[in-house]
């Protein structure tokens, strides 16, 4: 995880992710990291979603098949 930060996100971007503990402490790294709890059920809380990058995978592997 530390090298595709260090190579691949810019310090200033702001992540979307679900509460997976590998992402934990990636706001220390980054802009902003915001989470939205999959596990209690939540799936989006105001600005805070998972869900486009989610369709976007979805339309890929389609796409794909």
């Amino acid at each position: 995880m530390q090298f595709l930060l260090k190579n691949f996100v810019d310090t200033s971007s702001t992540v979307y992710s679900d509460e997976y503990k590998a992402y934990r402490g990636l706001d220390k790294r980054l802009k902003s990291h915001k989470v939205v709890n999959h596990g209690a059920y939540q799936y989006v809380d105001g600005d805070k979603t998972t869900n486009t990058i989610e369709a976007f995978w979805s339309f890929l592997k389609r796409g794909l098949i």
